[in-house]
């Protein structure tokens, strides 16, 4: 809120304005607190909120119901047990992301961010010894959020621009048990970087000569970091018969040691401004979920259909802790409540064999929200979500090239009053394409 301090001047208004900012300073500095809240969500949004599950043209195609199959390199994502049944061979490939968001107040004001674009990478190198293992490596993207929004809607305190990417690095290996049964284990190494920038809205400052009174442009705070973690999956495939195979694959929870600092920008140099945004570092821990995935797929010589179902346990993000190295003013440690939730996705794709050059890929699969509406935050305002995919792969001796198209419907959400952040409703789409090319030694 903007205070309008014309009919004094400024000899007669250091002690107003300390009064009156010890009051509203309160309630920007909580508000500036977010960040690091809303922050921390971002990050911890790796669920349904910026999991990036397309690590594979063919596989994003059929909706990425593909751990029971798992018979490209990809299966280092999908489930590192598929990796026993194939041979050397190299993938790479990308995925390219468009989205828009869009808030509306129940009081009628509204703000729309830009689209956002991401361009995720995915590698994937497979190395099948005389053996009965198989080994392999991956460096893919499966984690990335891009917000912006306007710096003077009422959202902008805890969210203005918002960038988390996140990469893994995957070492994995896969025992052949037997013609019909695979091991696979691996190890992910995660690396994330994170760019946050908020508004600070300031009141007005007064002067001794006309005009009396100027409203200042919006302070700016920015936080910047980086963390790195560790972690493991297991994967099993089996090959019941001629036609039904079955997989699991479970990626164990990792806690991310993040550090960074935060800085302001644009804040008054009057005395009884500037104490209240002491700069330095910040350090946090997130535990990142766990992730169960099961799936069931019927091989035809024609047809083939697969049944997916995730299950990614949020419920360790119940607390949000936040350490500032730099306490003073109105910045000191914080404990936020997230209270996230365990959420499904549920995926069926299948795929026609048009030859033994041509396949058609397509999928439809439903994504639940680990959010809770109190709980949503303009970083992330994740909602549940449908989509529907189609590609093609195309084979040529040793080389294939997949493609897929994928559209995303999000379910408004509606956030109600006595929420923790803004309430409103948001709205978002999606759309993806993506490419992978692969090459058999």
């Amino acid at each position: 809120m903007l205070y309008n301090f014309a009919s004094r001047g400024i000899e007669q208004s250091h002690g107003a304005i300390g009064r009156l900012l010890e009051v509203e300073m309160r309630k920007t500095v909580l508000e500036t607190l977010a960040i690091l809240a809303a922050l921390v969500m971002t990050v911890g949004a790796w669920a349904s909120g910026t999991l990036i599950e397309e690590q594979g043209a063919r596989a994003s195609s059929e909706a990425g119901a593909f751990v029971a199959r798992a018979d490209d390199p990809s299966a280092i994502f999908y489930n590192p047990a598929g990796l026993a049944f194939q041979t050397t061979s190299l993938m790479t490939g990308f995925t390219a992301i468009r989205e828009t968001m869009e808030w509306n107040s129940p009081y009628g004001p509204s703000s729309r961010g830009p689209r956002k674009y991401f361009l995720p990478l995915h590698a994937y190198f497979v190395y099948k010894p005389d053996l009965p293992v198989t080994f392999g490596v991956g460096a893919y993207a499966p984690h990335a959020l891009a917000t912006e929004w306007s710096g003077v809607w009422p959202g902008a305190k805890i969210a203005q621009r918002t960038i988390q990417r996140a990469a893994y690095i995957t070492p994995s290996v896969a025992f052949k048990l037997n013609d019909k049964w695979a091991l696979g284990i691996n190890l992910n190494y995660v690396y994330s970087t994170l760019y946050m920038r908020q508004s600070i809205m300031f009141p007005a400052i007064p002067y001794s000569t006309p005009p009396l009174t100027r409203t200042l442009e919006p302070g700016i705070a920015r936080l910047t970091g980086s963390g790195h973690g560790w972690g493991g999956g297991l994967g099993i495939l089996g090959k019941l018969n001629d036609h039904w195979q079955v997989g699991f694959n479970y990626r164990s929870q990792v806690s991310v040691d993040y550090t960074g600092s935060i800085d302001f920008f644009r804040i008054p140099t009057h005395p009884d401004f500037r104490p209240f945004f002491p700069e330095g570092g910040v350090k946090t821990t997130i535990k990142l979920p766990a992730a169960y995935n099961l799936g069931v797929a019927y091989i035809g010589n024609t047809w083939t259909f697969e049944g997916d179902v995730t299950v990614v346990d949020w419920t360790c993000f119940d607390t949000l802790s936040i350490d500032f190295q730099n306490e003073g003013g109105k910045i000191h440690d914080l404990d936020n409540p997230a209270n996230w939730q365990s959420a499904a996705k549920y995926k069926l794709g299948m795929e026609y064999k048009f030859s033994d050059y041509l396949k058609l890929g397509a999928g439809i699969y439903y994504d639940e929200s680990a959010v809770p509406d109190r709980y949503a935050s303009p970083i992330l305002p994740d909602s549940n979500r449908w989509s529907a995919q189609t590609g093609l792969t195309f084979s040529c001796g040793t080389w294939t090239v997949s493609a897929f198209v994928m559209g995303i419907h999000f379910d408004k959400k509606v956030v109600p009053e006595d929420a923790v952040y803004v309430p409103g409703t948001y709205d978002a789409s999606a759309w993806l394409g993506g490419i992978s090319v692969s090459y058999k030694f």
